[in-house]
């Protein structure tokens, strides 16, 4: 089966990338509710096989290893109903294509529940009916999606990946001089620029006590040394400990 959707065509400068990707995400959206439905109709249908209730296409299988009240049989119909389940959470991947199995295993369910009016067949009927019109739109969905693997910019359909991959070398905005610019030559700054004395200059030495002031003190003072009162003096002693070399 191919057919191409003329809305998912590629078109110059990523212009298909909105409509690809909306499709895309209203896909996951429904292979999600799909997912979902299904399941509830595997629930239904568990909970019927424990009664013993054969299903039309469902239990043709099963039918083959004896009647319904055998364990052999029992256990292959549920493990044919918990299948449909499995293939409806495949589907939600990147395999469509489950999702048109599911649709043909529904129709057959509707179809051949319709031959004959009993009990059994009537729960085939219903529930083949309600998983025909819940995955009717699956055929779409998998040509859709196939077109859709085809596509320039799968599975993302995204600007700003592509811009990224476009320009994956990186171009620096500023190239280096191979010349010196006059502005930035470094000058030596002068020794006396940080200073506002010369350093060479002769300090002097630190003024003598004014005659004044001297003679302004008591004669008997004059000639006072500032020592401490306790009459302590320091002076360094030779240590005991010696040191042999």
């Amino acid at each position: 089966m191919t057919r191409t959707n003329p809305k998912l065509k590629e078109q110059p400068d990523h212009k298909h990338y909105a409509a690809c990707l909306n499709r895309k995400l209203e896909i996951d959206d429904y292979c999600q509710k799909l997912f979902v439905q299904v399941c509830i109709y595997c629930v239904m249908m568990l909970l019927l096989t424990f009664f013993t209730v054969r299903f039309t296409v469902i239990s043709w299988i099963p039918s083959l290893f004896g009647s319904s009240t055998e364990l052999l049989p029992f256990f292959t119909q549920i493990l044919i109903v918990v299948g449909i389940g499995v293939l409806a959470g495949v589907n939600c991947s990147s395999h469509k294509i489950c999702g048109v199995i599911l649709f043909f295993i529904f129709l057959a369910m509707a179809v051949f529940g319709m031959i004959q009016m009993n009990l059994p067949n009537s729960a085939s009927f219903i529930i083949g009916t309600a998983g025909v019109v819940a995955s009717f739109r699956a055929i779409g969905v998998y040509l859709d999606h196939e077109q859709l693997k085809n596509t320039e910019g799968y599975p993302y359909f995204s600007q700003t990946i592509v811009y990224q991959e476009e320009n994956s070398v990186y171009n620096k905005p500023y190239k280096n001089s191979p010349q010196p610019v006059a502005d930035d030559v470094f000058e030596e700054p002068e020794d006396t620029s940080f200073a506002a004395l010369d350093p060479l200059d002769v300090i002097t030495e630190m003024p003598a006590i004014p005659a004044s002031i001297r003679s302004a003190l008591p004669a008997d003072k004059a000639a006072v040394k500032f020592v401490p009162n306790s009459g302590k003096f320091c002076y360094m002693a030779e240590s005991k400990i010696k040191t042999h070399f």
